[in-house]
């Protein structure tokens, strides 16, 4: 009798060691998942913690205050406030005030295109602020003299600046060793005051709390470690850590989810082997609770050993995953990982529940052995559907249809978010892995069709054997289902809504050519002039604005806009109509999307990117899009806002690639360029994905890692356990190689089920996103990645023969 825990302990341990193989890829499989959330939990710590950078731009500034301006609005709960977008100037009477307290210097900031490429402009007496010191020549003196950063140019030499107001050539008095993190150019006071008329930026010789007492609410203050919020890094790190930390969320989820997935498969498939084992220990007087404790003892013993290895590989990968982020450019320069050890006690922790989880389920199953199965010859049986099991598949698909379906009733544009998409990836998943000993013989039949129809006994020994034995099918498939279903539905959706979004995009523009800037950093006003110089150009211009809105009374929002002329709709924008028409738009009504809840002819109330409200009525309604297509008004309701997009079309009766051509050359001289509708549209197809599709392999990829030991394990131990069927192909006569014929054919059936189960789980994914994207933009192409999945399957054939092959060679060399 198993009534002493030191005797299970210690049956657990010979279990462990006389099947050592079987538990291998447990332990492997734990060891690497613990490792993998140790590595991650440090990554997560590392963009919680991530030190404060100490000033760069105003390294050296006493006090800096910056205009501010809000939007307050009652709601029916409180009174929102939001930053209103955009620069804003420092009235002349806070600069006043100011002045009492201390000496001011007024700084402009404003990005231009210099010989070395883009650079920050600002005026010469703020240089010192950030440490920059002259190292030859002198400041400049008059408005067509600079300073430029060491390296950027030679002194005395005239070199042309593309500034906001357009090019200028200037002379190189002086050269400087810039401490900041983006090259400078320097003016005088009053050329700066020219390129960039508003004044936002003060810097106050004088006490911070003097300062703050002063300005109030006015304005805002930084000092101190705040200053280093004003450096443009600042906010770049932020979005980076953002990502990085977005992206290990993720991984480290479907790290969790593949870790519960093989552990769970691989007990449940030891057990499945292990039938005889468990029968002769309940026919020696065993009880169901005694089985099942041993199998949970052997759980204990994996869990405490593969988290002890995880933890030192997770301590070894931690760094390596933090320098890969960093290379890989989703992570700033300076990110390393945290040095709380919590991520390691967390992971351990996870390690041994995920294995008493993983083995839980099988345990219950062990528990349940008859003792006169022990007189069975067979070791894997081909048994039906368990109820508990069949419960749980349908529970989990019908949990994932619900997931596919209430987005297409509610809200197409939900389904497309990745935080939507990936969940019901991994539900779908477990549901078909749970359902597979009921899908493995259709599918097994159909694709095993085929070798009923050659001649030899290979292929039909290969098909009855995965027909006799389905649960061992199901069982050596669910790896590869999981790793070519993650590769189909995770890479698909992120292709398909790129894809989505792309063409979208591309579709909304029908002008002949668009200007894109070369040189200068931005489209100006200039441009525009220039383009509409040109004979024979029709030219519309965009401009990007921010709205604002209260929905329902309850929640102020931020939304995206365009403003347009009305004119550009029938020459250069086809946004996507459902009723109304955008033609008569004017300074009194607005085009909206189906995301603002607007009806046509409804009166809307917003405010304007400055503050100002206005009310205006729906003149037309616009599909929302993959990505979304905002809202149209015209340049009165976007004060402020700067050229966004440019484009040229050819009036009737002009040859387009003279129009094209004037185009250019008067585009030349002030750093921009025009190219065809044809061309931007195959570079943005060319440049869509971005980091989401990169952050999704990188996700992908260490789970195909992780799963790739999932699979070889669960072959070897197939293969091995079936040494006595390959004995008595011998002796009925087969050839060694005959024998190995047959496992590899066989190996392949199991691959090709695994793939059919994968295709359906995809099919289902990017079939519902299909239909989303029908629902909002009226197409619902999708993306396949035949290429990647062409390469896992291939890469999940080449494990699973190569690790099937190698047990069974040992064994073949005499009956």
């Amino acid at each position: 009798m198993l009534t002493s825990p030191f005797t299970l302990l210690a049956m657990a341990w010979r279990g462990l060691r006389s099947r050592w193989m079987t538990f291998a890829a447990t332990f492997l499989a734990l060891a690497l998942g613990v490792g993998l959330v140790a590595a991650m939990g440090q990554v997560l710590t590392g963009t919680f913690s991530a030190p404060e950078r100490a000033p760069v731009r105003y390294a050296n500034a006493p006090v800096v205050v910056r205009a501010l301006a809000e939007l307050s609005v009652e709601t029916s709960h409180d009174t929102e406030t939001t930053p209103l977008p955009g620069e804003h100037a420092l009235s002349a009477g806070l600069l006043d005030r100011l002045a009492t307290l201390g000496a001011v210097t007024v700084d402009r900031v404003f990005e231009l295109g210099a010989p070395g490429g883009t650079a920050t402009g600002r005026p010469w007496p703020s240089a010192r602020f950030s440490g920059t010191e002259l190292l030859s020549g002198r400041a400049p003196k008059v408005d067509d003299e600079i300073v430029l950063a060491t390296g950027a140019g030679a002194l005395g030499e005239h070199v042309t600046v593309y500034t906001p107001q357009g090019p200028r050539a200037y002379l190189v008095t002086g050269l400087a060793a810039s401490a900041g993190e983006d090259p400078g150019v320097y003016f005088t006071d009053a050329e700066a005051a020219r390129l960039q008329p508003v004044a936002g930026l003060a810097v106050v010789d004088g006490p911070a709390a003097a300062v703050r007492d002063l300005v109030g609410t006015e304005a805002e203050v930084f000092s101190g470690g705040e200053l280093r919020l004003l450096d443009p890094a600042t906010a770049r790190d932020e979005q980076a850590l953002i990502a990085a930390n977005s992206l290990v969320g993720t991984a480290g989820g479907i790290a969790a989810f593949v870790s519960v997935f093989v552990v769970a498969s691989t007990f449940a498939f030891a057990v499945g082997q292990r039938r005889r084992e468990f029968a002769l220990l309940r026919a020696a007087g065993a009880t169901p609770r005694q089985v099942r404790r041993t199998v949970m003892a052997e759980a204990t013993l994996l869990g405490l050993a593969g988290s002890a290895a995880g933890c030192v590989v997770g301590d070894a990968g931690g760094p390596r995953m933090a320098a890969w982020l960093r290379e890989l450019g989703m992570a700033p320069p300076w990110f390393t990982v945290g040095s709380s050890p919590a991520p390691f006690y967390i992971a351990f922790a996870v390690g041994v529940v995920v294995a008493w989880c993983g083995a839980w389920s099988a345990s219950r199953r062990a528990g349940g052995i008859a003792p006169t199965e022990a007189l069975r010859e067979t070791h894997v049986q081909a048994r039906r559907l368990s109820p508990l099991r069949a419960l749980f598949g349908a529970a989990a698909l019908l949990g994932a249809l619900l997931m596919l379906i209430q987005p297409l009733l509610e809200g197409p544009a939900t389904l497309l978010k990745r935080k939507q998409y990936t969940p019901l990836v991994l539900m779908l998943l477990v549901a078909l892995a749970a359902l597979a000993p009921l899908l493995t013989g259709p599918i097994a039949r159909l694709v095993t069709w085929p070798l009923s129809r050659l001649r030899g006994a290979t292929g039909m020994l290969a098909r009855e054997s995965a027909l006799a034995t389905s649960g061992r099918t199901a069982a050596t498939a669910a790896p590869i289902l999981l790793t070519v279903g993650l590769a189909i539905c995770l890479l698909g959706a992120v292709g398909t809504v790129d894809g989505a979004r792309t063409e979208e995009e591309t579709a909304r523009v029908t002008a002949g050519y668009l200007v894109l800037p070369e040189q200068a950093p931005a489209l100006t006003e200039a441009m525009a002039t220039a383009a509409r110089d040109v004979p024979g150009a029709e030219v519309s211009v965009t401009r990007e604005t921010v709205l604002f809105d209260v929905e329902e009374d309850t929640a102020l929002l931020r939304r995206q806009a365009r403003a347009v002329d009305p004119a550009a709709f029938g020459t250069a924008l086809a946004p996507p109509v459902l009723e109304g028409s955008p033609g008569e738009l004017d300074d009194s009504t607005i085009v909206v999307d189906t995301e603002w809840g607007r009806e046509l002819g409804e009166e809307v109330a917003i405010w304007r990117a400055d503050g100002s409200p206005v009310t205006l009525r729906v003149v037309a309604v616009i599909r929302e899009g993959a990505g979304g297509n905002g809202a149209y008004v015209t340049p009165a309701n976007a004060p402020g806002a700067e050229v966004g997009e440019l484009f040229v079309s050819a009036a009737p009766g002009h040859d387009p690639a003279v129009v094209a051509a004037d185009l250019r050359a008067g585009l030349a001289p002030l750093g921009a360029t025009a190219v065809s509708h044809q061309d931007w549209a195959a570079s943005r197809r060319a440049a869509s994905g971005g980091v989401t599709a990169l952050g999704m392999r990188v996700v992908l990829g260490i789970a195909l890692a992780y799963t790739g030991l999932f699979i070889a394990g669960t072959l070897a131990m197939a293969t091995r356990d079936r040494r006595p069927e390959r004995r008595l192909l011998r002796l009925a006569g087969a050839s060694g190689r005959q024998v190995l014929a047959v496992l590899a054919v066989e190996t392949l059936v199991v691959l090709l089920v695994g793939t059919v189960l994968a295709a359906l789980a995809g099919g289902l994914v990017l079939g519902g996103m299909s239909l989303a994207l029908l629902l909002l933009t009226g197409t619902g192409a999708i993306v396949v990645p035949w290429g990647a999945v062409a390469l896992v399957v291939g890469a999940c054939g080449v494990v699973a023969l190569g690790s099937a092959l190698t047990v069974a060679v040992p064994g073949l060399s005499r009956p």
